[in-house]
């Protein structure tokens, strides 16, 4: 478990994102959390201190086993939910110190949470290749744009085709006039004599832990 000093009064974007805390308390003083703060952890157990934070977007996302915040009653600030999270008034005073629990008190019961729905990639902006199609230059390609749980991921494939490709392929599926060039797996690409007098597209493969999407770019010029 992770508590963090009373002094702190920020805690940034990103902060503990993608780490393995299970159980937090926020102090009395901080006055803000930034997007993503605590993202794709295994919380179960969140407590908070003292008066409502100011909260960015997804300051928690992805802790599935998270079902509630629990905060003082005398506090301030707080609604029904905080960042997505349902809030518990505990009932406890505002202290500075994480309050000892007596033998008499009655433990908080909490439901069994639902996961949140994992979103396979999608793309929404096609992938560009830059660089002149030319033997000895490099080509270079930028994924575009997706939506999906985060963290994606991205492979790429170079073709060789005899013929253009004018808008780009959002099934991934390689027309028959495309070949793959062998070992040509980055996201760029240098241009050899054998592409020559030919076109060249690279096909996008994004993956994360719900699935994968693929991509085909149009084609360049020709190559001189």
């Amino acid at each position: 478990g992770l508590t963090l000093g009373n002094s702190l009064t920020s805690i940034g974007e990103h902060a503990f994102s993608y780490g393995i805390l299970y159980s937090l308390t926020l102090p009395a003083s901080l006055t803000s959390i930034g997007s993503n703060a605590f993202a794709e952890n295994r919380l179960t157990s969140l407590t908070s201190l003292g008066n409502a934070p100011t909260a960015g977007t997804d300051v928690f996302y992805g802790n599935l086993n998270l079902s509630s915040i629990i905060v003082p009653s005398n506090a301030s600030g707080w609604t029904s939910t905080f960042a997505g999270v349902a809030v518990d008034p505990s009932g406890a005073p505002m202290v500075i110190a994480t309050p000892t629990p007596t033998p008499t008190e009655t433990p908080t019961v909490t439901p069994t949470p639902t996961p949140s729905p994992t979103v396979a990639p999608s793309n929404v902006a096609v992938p560009k290749v830059s660089g002149t199609a030319k033997v000895g230059s490099t080509l270079n390609v930028k994924v575009g744009t997706w939506r999906g749980t985060a963290k994606i991921t991205y492979t790429y494939q170079w073709y060789s085709c005899t013929k253009t490709i004018k808008y780009a392929i959002k099934t991934g599926k390689i027309p028959s006039t495309c070949k793959a060039i062998s070992k040509a797996t980055k996201s760029s690409l240098k241009l050899i004599s054998s592409q020559k007098s030919r076109y060249v597209s690279v096909l996008i493969t994004a993956t994360n832990r719900a699935g994968k999407a693929k991509v085909q770019s149009t084609t360049t010029a020709i190559v001189k």
